[in-house]
């Protein structure tokens, strides 16, 4: 059985196709090299001059000599901004130049995220259009980031994009696109308990009504309770 692939979005920089179930990648792009000891990273190749020598980190060869990267850059092809490979912490790759993140994680001039392991700009998690990192660190994983808006069809809730609404929540009537806690004022929920058991009294005899009515105190407790955790979760999911 073939292992599903993903693109080159969903892999680690410098790697064009990984597997969907180790991550492992399985082609490099030109210029990289899978690393040996972790099949899931495509390190940049060594810049050697026509002389034979190596150069260091930070630079690139012009043919005969070590030229210095450009300052973004951890490693390079070449000595302009647009040629890193790779990026100094704090920097993202994005389409070969690297670029800052804000507080909410997301990389200047886009709605991707900075992914710290890829060192690299992502895509938000499927369904999410915009998303962010709450507290956003060079210590951040991607699977922080939190949904903030969808796509059509979909409902923002807690954080993520779902099909349909949880229980206990509807769709927000000011944007058809949010997932609200279902509010009731500690009145109006014991207006409904108390129609609730009227009705479900008359409907088995009056004579049930008063061989329970020494149990409405508990009762009433009992419920009192149950609206306190309702609310308890409505402030979770606010």
């Amino acid at each position: 059985m073939l292992a599903r692939v993903n693109l080159d979005s969903a892999c680690e920089v410098g790697c064009t196709q990984c597997a969907d179930s180790t991550g492992a990648c399985l082609s490099c792009k030109s210029g990289f090299s899978q690393d040996q000891n972790d099949q899931k990273t495509c390190n940049p190749d060594p810049q050697i001059t026509s002389t034979g020598t190596t150069c260091p980190e930070l630079a690139f060869s012009n043919g005969t000599s070590c030229q210095p990267c450009a300052s973004p850059c951890q490693s390079c092809s070449g000595g302009t901004s647009n040629d890193c490979t790779a990026c100094v912490q704090g920097q993202y790759m994005l389409n070969g130049v690297c670029v800052k993140a804000n507080s909410d994680g997301v990389c200047e001039g886009t709605s991707l995220i900075a992914d710290n392991n890829k060192k690299a700009c992502d895509a938000c998690r499927v369904k999410c259009t915009t998303c962010k990192i709450p507290n956003f660190s060079i210590a951040s994983l991607a699977s922080q980031a939190q949904c903030t808006s969808c796509v059509p069809g979909t409902f923002l809730s807690n954080g993520a994009c779902v099909d349909a609404c949880p229980s206990g929540t509807f769709v927000s009537s000011q944007d058809n696109m949010s997932c609200l806690c279902t509010y009731y004022s500690f009145l109006e929920y014991h207006i409904l308990l108390l129609t609730f058991f009227v009705s479900y009294s008359m409907r088995f005899k009056l004579w049930y009504l008063f061989r329970v009515s020494h149990f409405l105190p508990y009762l009433f407790q009992l419920e009192s309770a149950r609206f306190q955790w309702h609310m308890f979760c409505c402030l979770l999911l606010s």
